[in-house]
């Protein structure tokens, strides 16, 4: 005698945990192939010696697309963390120095990729020590510089200050593209919204869920975005605890 099929009802009617974890094994299954795509692409730039110009140019465009494929993964282990209702990582004592090195490489090839500049000042700051979940922070900062990028026009500069106020380190990031209507501010800074604003300029969309992943990973962080403003341009403050 055969058994029936045991009776499953749309995913829409699992719980919100249950998608999370689903959207958290995807994340995990998507990671492995990504991987052996950048372990192959490393390999062939050791024989960079061999390759056309042409060849070397492809090289690059497909490890540009493998960074941004890797951020849009961590957008999406994002939403599965907040869907499975994990707890936030405790902060530690980073030097700023130890997470630029970490941040600036995948975001100035991005830049050139994009015709855009990136500078960091006052590099002196650098020697400064913060609080926070460095794995979240340092999302969180690459994505909005990675949304200043996107928003910038062509051969312009995307500025990266770091400025110390009374318990706080802040990462200040300038463009030259257009800020952020204050009307669309909430759909900017939210997941769902980012459908509403995608095709706003003065939204400011950035692929991999944009400012969202900023404003979200900030708090995982035990940091904060604030939205800042200027004679021109578009100014955002990631804000840190200061380490003592």
């Amino acid at each position: 005698m055969t058994q029936s099929s045991p009776k499953r009802g749309p995913l829409r009617e699992e719980s919100v945990e249950a998608l999370g974890a689903v959207l958290g094994l995807l994340t995990h299954d998507l990671r492995n192939p990504l991987a052996a795509l950048s372990s192959n692409v490393g390999f062939l730039n050791m024989m960079d010696n061999s390759f056309t110009e042409e060849m070397r140019e492809a090289l690059v465009d497909v490890q540009l697309s493998i960074e941004a494929l890797s951020r849009i993964i961590d957008s999406v282990e994002l939403i599965s963390h907040d869907l499975g209702g994990h707890a936030a990582p405790e902060p530690t004592r980073l030097r700023v120095a130890d997470m630029l090195k970490k941040v600036l490489p995948p975001v100035e090839r991005a830049a050139a990729s994009h015709g855009v500049q990136v500078t960091v000042e006052p590099l002196d700051m650098a020697l400064e020590r913060i609080l926070v979940g460095e794995v979240y922070f340092s999302r969180a900062l690459i994505a909005l510089l990675l949304n200043a990028i996107t928003a910038a026009p062509p051969r312009s500069t995307v500025r990266l200050e770091v400025v110390e106020t009374p318990g706080e380190v802040v990462f200040r990031v300038k463009d030259d593209g257009e800020a952020l209507d204050p009307n669309l501010a909430d759909a900017a800074l939210s997941a769902a919204g980012q459908v509403d604003i995608k095709t706003k300029k003065a939204g400011r969309y950035s692929r991999g869920l944009g400012l969202y992943v900023v404003v979200r990973c900030a708090e995982l962080a035990g940091a904060s975005l604030r939205v800042g403003s200027g004679s021109k341009g578009s100014v955002f403050d990631l804000v840190a605890k200061r380490a003592t």
